[in-house]
């Protein structure tokens, strides 16, 4: 299976500046759980509105990372909440869950290796 981050991006993004990117790193690990809390209420509140600009910002942080497949994930789930089908987000959510899971692994180790 692919890395789930493009870390060619993640470098982009950094200016090839490691100290910025372990930074970057950071704040990502620190924000998407609260984005993931955060869409689980909108979901279970039935906020459409609040779901999909919560995905937006997750698949826009995700993509910054080059977590391109958690950014897809994230772009689905944005369109359920835009036409407010969050009947449709549970499966979704749980792919989204598996795939926070394999970056936020990636991005641990890459942190501590680099």
């Amino acid at each position: 299976m692919d890395a789930p981050v493009r870390l060619e991006r993640l470098r982009e993004v950094s200016l090839e500046d490691e100290e910025f990117m372990h930074e970057l790193i950071e704040i990502f690990l620190a924000d998407a759980p609260e984005q993931l809390l955060a869409l689980e209420r909108a979901l279970a509140d039935g906020d459409g509105d609040a779901f999909w600009r919560t995905a937006h910002r997750l698949k826009g942080s995700s993509g910054s990372m080059g977590a391109d497949r958690l950014a897809d994930i994230c772009r689905q789930l944005e369109q359920l909440g835009q036409d407010s089908r969050l009947i449709e987000a549970p499966e979704a959510m749980r792919m989204l869950g598996g795939e926070y899971g394999r970056v936020r692994e990636y991005l641990e180790n890459l942190r501590t290796t680099a």
